[in-house]
């Protein structure tokens, strides 16, 4: 301040007034008012964080937020049990509320299968076998009755092919019924004729030496058994033969009626017109005799 300046006594002076100082531009009121408001903004801004965190966080936990009329919906849906508590009711349907609503499972119409029908069958009346056959018996006449009983009589002593037996029935020099019935009676027995060729062919074995196709042509041959080609080749070819001792067992009974010299008897057993045995079979019949040494 300025120095004071001496006052004459008796003079009244007027009273000095310190000139106007300036304050500083902090102390003033609007610096005042804007600080205030920046603090406030400051504040505010560090007590809530920015949207866009918010919903990278959203994002990182994968949780979903539903708006409030979706949860006020779902849980106002939930049904109340009637047995449960308050407080058990209220923690399923916040649970239930929490959690994200999933789309409906796709539900599969049922399939109907037609109606089944059962057919109820009723049981065939069955007669007797006795009765049958009696019937059976009654439509036939005497002379087919005959003729199938003689037919199954053969058939019992002996093999017959089916020619065979319809001729030993019809002959005159056999059974002589007519040949209608005669027919009539072998067929209606029901024959296995392979197994007829079979039996015959082994009597024949047993009776004498065969070739094979010695054998074959006795049991087809129409002089002979009459059976077919096929049924006779089956029954030779079913045998276990050992056709090497057969030609020994032929060149033997050769022996007995007449003479023969090695090579003579080995063409006789081998020949087409003889006892058709290989040329091989043939030379060991007969060297089994003695006379090729």
């Amino acid at each position: 301040m300025p120095p004071a300046q001496p006052v004459a006594h008796g003079v009244v002076q007027p009273p000095v007034t310190a000139p106007n100082e300036r304050k500083p531009w902090w102390r003033r009121w609007w610096a005042i008012a804007l600080g205030v408001v920046l603090l406030v903004a400051v504040i505010a801004a560090i007590a809530s964080p920015p949207e866009e965190e918010a919903g990278d966080s959203a994002d990182a936990t994968g949780d979903t937020i539903e708006p409030a009329d979706t949860v006020g919906t779902s849980v106002s849906s939930i049904p109340a049990s009637s047995t449960g508590s308050p407080a058990t009711t209220a923690a399923a349907e916040t649970t239930q509320a929490s959690q994200p609503s999933t789309a409906p499972e796709p539900t599969t119409a049922p399939t109907t299968q037609p109606p089944t029908t059962t057919v109820v069958v009723a049981p065939l009346a069955t007669e007797p076998v006795e009765t049958v056959a009696t019937t059976l018996q009654e439509t036939l006449t005497p002379s087919q009755q005959n003729a199938i009983r003689s037919a199954q009589s053969y058939l019992d002593f002996s093999g017959f092919s089916r020619d065979g037996l319809i001729n030993q029935l019809s002959s005159e020099y056999g059974e002589q019924f007519p040949l209608d019935d005669a027919v009539f009676a072998v067929d209606s027995l029901g024959v296995d004729w392979n197994q007829e060729a079979i039996e015959s062919a082994e009597s024949y074995l047993d009776f004498s030496a065969f070739s094979r196709l010695g054998l074959i042509d006795q049991l087809s041959s129409e002089f002979g058994e009459q059976f077919t080609p096929e049924q006779a080749t089956f029954a030779v070819d079913s045998l276990i033969v050992d056709w090497g001792q057969q030609a020994a067992l032929s060149a033997e009974s050769y022996l007995e009626f007449s003479s023969f010299s090695c090579q003579g008897l080995i063409d006789q057993l081998s020949s087409e017109f003889g006892e058709q045995f290989t040329l091989e079979q043939a030379t060991y019949g007969a060297s089994q005799t003695g006379i090729c040494g």
